[in-house]
């Protein structure tokens, strides 16, 4: 059975306004992912992002502004 975890934030490591909340959850999803579990982020975009990548084994995605996000999460799952 693959095991996935999704993560809501309305940044991503990445975003120049992070901060230690997203140090902190990429450190536990990167411990997620070597012990097999798929980790998906979803956050809202920043000038200039990518709308997909991938850091450290995460898959990042990033769909229009923070608030944005939690209204897809119903096609996540």
């Amino acid at each position: 059975m693959l095991k996935s975890i999704l993560i809501l934030n309305w940044r991503c490591p990445k975003n120049p306004l992070s901060g230690g909340a997203e140090k902190v959850t990429l450190e536990h999803a990167k411990a997620w992912v070597m012990n097999g579990f798929e980790v998906y982020w979803l956050s809202g975009g920043y000038k200039g992002s990518k709308k997909e990548e991938f850091i450290d084994g995460v898959h990042i995605y990033r769909y229009g502004s923070p608030i944005f996000i939690y209204f897809l999460i119903f096609s996540f799952i």
